[in-house]
């Protein structure tokens, strides 16, 4: 069971898609500032590679605080290998009241030449990257952090919903997508830090 919804897999049948983007962490000494030190401490993020019976669809998107792109990638791939450009995606998240906790989203692609459609996208299983896996909250446990020349255990534990705030920050979640007749399973990765236009100020 995934949420509410019970998705099999088993030999016969199952599907899956790989994250591409692990590359070096950034541990040791900071680099000096880049292009990000223009953005007014905005990180509004999706990512969801997604797996349907006879094809996949990845969709990339990273705005600053204005809306404004600053990577973004969508792209339909076939069993051939053929790649299909899908245009800029138009990325529409529905958020739960007084949160920045996504329920549902809507993608609109508008290929070139094609038949612009929508995809909609169900976050059915979240897990809070942000919270015991190294990308940055804990300062004692970082990507890469030397932590002695013996070997190290650490643990943590929260409760909920006492600890509900710590649970903030990037969110993977296993994703349900349809469009069109087509239902597919996949990551639905997001984050909304900041300012932007999609959520009050």
């Amino acid at each position: 069971m995934v949420g509410d919804e019970r998705v099999e897999v088993t030999p016969e049948r199952w599907q899956g898609t790989r994250d591409r983007s692990w590359g070096i962490r950034p541990v040791g000494e900071p680099e000096p500032p880049g292009i990000q030190a223009r953005n007014a401490g905005t990180f509004y993020w999706l990512y969801a590679p997604m797996r349907f019976d006879d094809h996949a669809i990845l969709c990339i998107v990273q705005e600053d605080e204005k809306g404004r792109g600053v990577l973004e990638e969508a792209v339909r791939v076939w069993p051939s290998g053929e790649e299909e450009y899908l245009g800029r995606p138009d990325y529409r998240p529905v958020y739960a009241p007084g949160t920045r906790e996504v329920t549902s989203a809507t993608i609109t692609f508008s290929p070139p030449g094609g038949k612009p459609f929508d995809l909609l996208c169900t976050p059915l299983l979240p897990v809070h990257l942000m919270v015991g896996t190294g990308y940055g909250l804990e300062p004692g446990w970082k990507h890469g952090m030397y932590q002695g020349p013996e070997p190290v255990v650490q643990g943590v534990t929260y409760t909920l919903p006492e600890d509900a705030a710590k649970m903030w920050g990037m969110v993977d979640a296993v994703g349900r997508f349809e469009y069109e007749g087509n239902v597919g399973y996949g990551l639905y990765e997001y984050w909304a830090l900041g300012p932007h236009p999609s959520f009050p100020a």
